[in-house]
């Protein structure tokens, strides 16, 4: 008996493309305490024509969920956010920093929404508005102040002896 090497080649059921399919992803929702929430995708193309057994190229895969994304729950087109154009990177990473902040779809809210910890129930959402963020800016810069103070106090002590 002779055996034959065979090559088996996996096509896109999307596009058409040989491609290695994509089966399963996650997306990391949030943490509670050591624990990871995380949302799972198993991947398949589900047609009313489909033979085979529905891969979904990586191309394919992203070219669907950022349209969906775009899109939202509606099916229809929103207007990207222009978080990244409009506010500079050191800014967003202090949105991330303070709670995975980000703005919200709806451009009158002005309003971000983020997640904060809210003792022993875990993370919760929050939304903070324009004018919330410009007192809470003016608490920021009352802490710097007093830091500041406290440590020009602590340096005079120093001096002193």
């Amino acid at each position: 008996m002779k055996t034959e090497a065979t090559t088996r080649t996996l096509t896109c059921d999307a596009c058409g493309g040989a491609c290695e399919p994509v089966r399963r992803f996650s997306v990391v929702v949030g943490h509670d305490r050591e624990f990871v929430r995380e949302i799972v995708f198993d991947v398949r193309l589900v047609s009313p024509y489909q033979t085979d057994d529905g891969d979904v190229c990586d191309a394919c895969l992203r070219k669907a969920l950022e349209y969906r994304l775009r899109t939202g729950a509606s099916g229809r087109d929103l207007k990207p956010t222009c978080w990244e154009r409009g506010v500079s990177e050191p800014a967003r990473e202090t949105m991330r920093c303070l709670g995975a902040f980000g703005p919200t779809l709806a451009e009158r809210d002005r309003e971000v929404k983020g997640w904060l910890n809210d003792g022993e129930s875990g993370a919760s959402s929050a939304y903070w508005s324009s004018g919330r963020l410009r007192a809470m800016a003016a608490h920021f810069v009352e802490v710097a102040d007093w830091l500041d103070r406290r440590a020009e106090t602590a340096d005079d002590a120093d001096r002193d002896r």
